[in-house]
């Protein structure tokens, strides 16, 4: 983890931790990192990205570690990850 941010309503972090990134997006070249959004309403986070027609490299999935995450790429082709605990 390069940065990690702590604000009222979550956590913003800089990832570079090829482990963590998804099968369906390491095809990218722009996934030596990833920005991570903690704190979201996660299924109310999905729905409206949906209805704006975002592409969803990963539907959401519960990790071992307890978050669940749901990954999509930003328009210049940078991974996000958004998580909830």
């Amino acid at each position: 983890m390069l940065l990690w941010v702590r604000m009222p309503a979550g956590r913003i972090r800089v990832i570079s931790q090829p482990w963590l990134i998804p099968p369906e997006a390491k095809a990218q070249p722009t996934n030596n990192y990833c920005l991570a959004f903690t704190g979201l309403d996660l299924d109310a986070e999905h729905r409206r990205l949906l209805g704006m027609g975002v592409e969803i490299v990963s539907e959401t999935r519960q990790q071992p570690w307890g978050t669940r995450n749901l990954s999509l790429h930003d328009p210049d082709g940078y991974l996000l990850f958004l998580r909830q605990f």
